[in-house]
């Protein structure tokens, strides 16, 4: 059976002043992490005034995609995110200059991105974007600026390629696991710095220690249904449980992050209305 580890964590909740100035969460809930990173050759720069990218179909191990081309007439970034219209955004390459170029973008925290996918677990579409680097930063802010670093577009349309990535089952994760650390907020929502979750699920909030025999009465946070991969500076909310009528955290507490299974396949978390027949805690041994 997946195995999980549970941590617990003191949170510091405090007042919203406060906690703007010294939060490990951005204000609102949404996690900030660094740029992806990226290992790309400049094959030909300039070797063409428009814009296109070529990804194709591959196996890889989870944590990377190989793009075969990216041309960028006034340089940027090439965006990887999920194919379907609640896709995340799950890799963005280092700033890359003029040109066209080939690589390898690889699987990091994503500015804005919530939550942040680092590892897949599972076959996915993905589907590469070519963006612009409009404020000259070399940073991608598409996501925390929606007006920022727009696509290149043909006709319209954003210049973008999709491919099928297949995970070979020896490279999917199998164990899941969670770290959850000490920090301050504004009290609505706290920060998973990491899970893994092999064959999909939540990530589940409790108040105090976890206890299978008070479980469905500890929740007070869950988040929406989690694709099988490993996820970074994942953002939980308070209340966010059907049949939970939990409020905003108002000083120091205990809580603990839980993994979840999916186990009715209903994409929604049922862990506590079902009374914990439903999307149980993946579990040790």
């Amino acid at each position: 059976m997946t195995s999980i580890r549970r941590h617990s964590a003191l949170l510091f909740a405090v007042l919203a002043a406060t906690a703007l100035a010294v939060t490990t969460a951005a204000a609102g809930g949404v996690p900030v992490g660094s740029p992806g990173g990226a290992a790309f050759q400049a094959d030909a720069p300039n070797a063409s005034t428009n814009a296109s990218i070529t990804l194709a179909n591959q196996t890889r191990d989870g944590r990377s995609v190989s793009v075969a081309s990216a041309t960028l007439p006034d340089g940027g970034f090439v965006v990887l995110e999920e194919a379907g219209p609640n896709g995340s955004v799950v890799g963005v390459s280092l700033p890359l200059g003029p040109g066209t170029h080939e690589g390898r973008v690889t699987l990091r925290d994503v500015p804005g991105a919530t939550p942040n996918v680092t590892r897949l677990a599972a076959n996915t579409t993905l589907v590469a974007t070519l963006h612009r680097d409009s404020d000259g930063d070399g940073r991608f802010d598409g996501l925390v600026a929606p007006d920022t670093d727009g696509a290149y577009t043909a006709n319209g349309t954003p210049v973008a390629d999709r491919a099928r990535v297949t995970v070979p089952p020896t490279e999917r994760p199998t164990t899941a696991a969670i770290a959850f650390a000490n920090q301050t907020t504004n009290g609505t929502a706290v920060t998973v710095d990491s899970i893994t979750l092999p064959d999909g699920g939540y990530v589940g909030l409790h108040r105090g220690s976890y206890n299978a025999s008070n479980a469905t009465s500890s929740a007070i946070g869950a988040t929406d249904y989690l694709e099988p991969s490993s996820y970074g500076n994942v953002t939980v909310a308070v209340g966010t449980v059907p049949g939970v009528n939990a409020t905003a955290l108002n000083r120091t507490v205990r809580l603990s992050a839980v993994a979840y299974t999916d186990s009715d396949g209903d994409l929604r978390f049922q862990y506590v209305p079902s009374n914990g027949s439903e999307d149980e805690p993946y579990v040790e041994g």
